[in-house]
């Protein structure tokens, strides 16, 4: 039998837009393929890295592009986008 219980949220039952990229709010690159690999270019400015460009030893080369073309992102062009925290637990 199944009970509600009013103090726990609900499940979330909306079902992702298959036309929207999963990627849109949290990506900031785009992807071309390449010979043997893949660049990875930032949307804000002409920055690029390629999976050529990485060691497989070190894991996966898309993430490993993928990781670096963010933190390039986060580092230039989102700083001012993200809050800064103050004090030891964000109060003002």
């Amino acid at each position: 039998m199944l009970v509600a219980h009013p103090k726990v949220a609900p499940l979330i039952t909306t079902l992702p837009d298959p036309d929207k990229d999963y990627n849109e709010d949290v990506r900031y690159y785009t992807t071309k393929p390449i010979n043997g690999g893949t660049t990875f270019k930032c949307t804000f400015c002409e920055h690029s890295v390629n999976t050529l460009d990485f060691d497989s030893v070190n894991g996966n080369r898309r993430t490993q592009a993928a990781t670096l073309i963010n933190q390039h992102a986060a580092s230039l062009h989102l700083r001012t986008l993200v809050p800064t925290k103050l004090g030891s637990r964000g109060a003002l």
